[in-house]
């Protein structure tokens, strides 16, 4: 008797110790660093961890550019209109991004709209 007690406590000893295995896997919060802005534009998917993302109240902007519009650019500084926004017309800025060129910086405001990019210098705020 004192065998069959001695097998089955081993038996039991060696359940529980492959069971135990299953417990040291360790559990990690997904993180999501990137905000949650679906936006089909090369330059702001490699860069989106430089921008600085506007609140929803800080978003709307009027187009104030000195020609009577504002160029929407595939990146900042790009020579690739995509799109131009009339002067006095408003336009949502997801995020912002700081530019330099030239020994000159700037800002650059990304529009949801156009999934491009605009010097901020060129917008109002609109007072929305």
């Amino acid at each position: 008797m004192n065998k069959r007690a001695f097998v089955l406590l081993a038996v039991c000893l060696l359940l529980v110790s492959a069971l135990g295995a299953h417990a040291d896997i360790i559990w990690e919060p997904e993180v999501v660093v990137e905000p949650d802005i679906v936006v089909d534009n090369d330059f702001y998917l490699q860069n989106w961890g430089d921008c600085k993302f506007l609140e929803e109240h800080e978003q709307q902007f009027r187009a104030n550019g000195g020609g009577g519009f504002v160029s929407v650019k595939n990146a900042p500084y790009s020579e690739d209109e995509i799109a131009v926004i009339k002067n006095n017309e408003i336009c949502t800025i997801l995020c912002t991004i700081e530019g330099n060129r030239e020994g000159k910086t700037e800002t650059w405001g990304l529009v949801q709209d156009y999934e491009g990019w605009v010097p901020m210098d060129q917008l109002l705020p609109s007072g929305k």
